[in-house]
């Protein structure tokens, strides 16, 4: 059996997030599931992939599949490249300069055709991804496509492309997965041309894909039924209601997220052997310019700066964090506005905030080693890894009630001993406020049922297996799975 997946990104290449986690995990984690699927993943060949293949002295072999494609009016053409040393699963790179050499993975770049200087549209970019990986995954796996699993808006249309092209008694089985519905990719109807007709208004990839698949899913259960509702829903809760929606929770691969044999910390540590921590929290103090203190809670915010992080309410409680007995750090990019005002408040707070505006791993790394809580707020979050490495690392999650961080954090005060982290009673900063201000007291005054707290957290199981074996289960009927022992 062969299965393709397609996703815009693919970690440690070129990610801006949790996508690109997944998409980097879940491969292998079927491909263990059943050592004799054929299974490929393609991610296209930005820039940002060239520039950290280059620096981890990878190499990537030409595959001689080459593909043209014409959208947006034009044609381009893409070769593949494999990524030498990685097996399970193969992993492909699709080569476009003219689409793909740009600062980001969201950016387009000028090029020049026929002598003229244009911008393509950043659908013209994903509409070139799916073409072309309708034309090449045979060639990759080396024989029949049994199964496509497609990752968020920028793969979705190609279920629908199969529908248009593909006799349905021959058509692959399409699992489309939403990592996080509030994107769905429009575009207007002459960006590509191709695939609209007159009249159209536009087109929505992500709702193209859902029409089409035979599967959708998403990253959690919670978040799966909140979909379905017009709060969470984004316009899409009637179809995502007519079609179904099936929540598998995201799993946390080890990979580089491992504090037993973490580069990036002060010491390694573990939950069987946690006495490296101490070194791990002392030198995140002084990295933030802060001199050691066992008294004041520890707390980090690792994020993209963005309304839907609940980030606003983070900076409402700064100038309280003093009398409540805290130190933030807080490490992220994103929205101008936020990062104008995190920059203020650290400069006006310095004692007890500080506001590193970057997109850094390895400082990413050092807060979740040396914090003693790490902070989600979402106002929605479809299931967030911030969480899972949180307690991996031995830093308890304070989190928001919503999508997977609902599944997978338990309040400590829910049911006594079997917590692993705070919970906020409401979606405001009075919820924010009130989770914070219980894990205060527990640190300050029960340092016995704190660490029993980080116990459950480091004991919580956040593998990929049973998730993995759940999509095996989706992408490929039962009778023609080979499972290992």
């Amino acid at each position: 059996m062969g299965i393709m997946s397609v996703c815009a990104e693919r970690a440690p290449w070129c990610f801006t997030g949790g996508l690109g986690d997944v998409a980097a995990a879940l491969p292998g984690a079927i491909r263990r599931c059943s050592p004799g699927v054929r299974y490929g993943s393609l991610t296209p060949l930005y820039r940002t992939a060239r520039e950290a293949l280059d620096a981890a002295h990878r190499t990537l072999t030409d595959t001689g599949v080459i593909t043209e494609v014409t959208v947006g009016g034009l044609l381009w053409t893409g070769r593949v490249w494999s990524l030498d040393g990685e097996t399970d699963p193969d992993t492909y790179f699709l080569e476009c300069d003219a689409l793909f050499d740009s600062p980001g993975l969201y950016e387009m770049a000028p090029v020049i055709i026929d002598g003229a200087t244009v911008t393509p549209d950043l659908a013209v970019r994903f509409a070139f991804l799916v073409e072309a990986a309708l034309q090449v995954s045979a060639d990759l796996l080396g024989g029949r496509v049994d199964a496509y699993h497609l990752h968020d808006w920028h793969a979705a249309p190609l279920a629908w492309r199969l529908a248009e092209t593909v006799p349905a008694q021959e058509k692959p089985r399409v699992a489309l997965t939403i990592h996080n519905l509030a994107y769905q990719g429009h575009c207007s109807a002459e960006a590509v041309p191709e695939w609209t007709t007159a009249g159209d208004d536009g087109l929505n990839f992500l709702r193209k894909g859902i029409e089409h698949a035979d599967l959708v899913t998403t990253v959690s259960p919670r978040y799966s039924q909140e979909i379905q509702t017009p709060e969470f829903g984004c316009g899409l809760d009637d179809l995502l209601r007519e079609r179904g929606v099936v929540g598998i929770l995201n799993g946390a691969g080890r990979g580089a997220w491992d504090p037993t044999a973490d580069p990036h910390l002060a010491s390694a540590f573990s939950g069987d052997a946690p006495q490296g921590r101490t070194a791990c929290r002392a030198a995140l103090l002084e990295e933030a310019g802060w001199a050691r203190d066992d008294t004041a809670l520890v707390v980090g915010v690792v994020a993209r700066l963005d309304y839907q992080k609940g980030l606003d309410w983070v900076a409402e409680i700064v100038p309280f964090l003093p009398k409540m007995g805290i130190r933030l750090v807080l490490l992220g990019t994103g929205d101008p506005a936020l990062e104008t005002r995190f920059a203020a408040l650290s400069e006006a707070h310095r004692s007890h905030f500080v506001a590193w505006l970057a997109f850094d791993v390895p400082q990413s790394h050092r807060i979740m080693g040396g914090a003693d809580a790490v902070l989600v707020p979402s106002r929605f979050e479809p299931c967030g890894l911030t969480q899972l490495y949180a307690m991996r690392y031995g830093a308890l999650p304070i989190v928001n009630a919503v999508g997977g961080l609902a599944d997978t954090v338990t309040d400590a005060d829910e049911v006594p001993g079997e917590g692993n982290g705070f919970v906020m009673r409401s979606g405001d900063v009075d919820g924010l406020r009130d989770a914070l201000q219980r894990a205060v007291n527990v640190w300050s005054h029960n340092p016995k049922r704190w660490a029993r707290l980080v116990q459950n957290g480091y004991d919580y199981d956040s593998s990929w297996a049973q998730s993995a074996q759940t999509y095996l289960t989706h992408l490929i009927p039962p009778a023609s799975q080979t499972h290992s022992e």
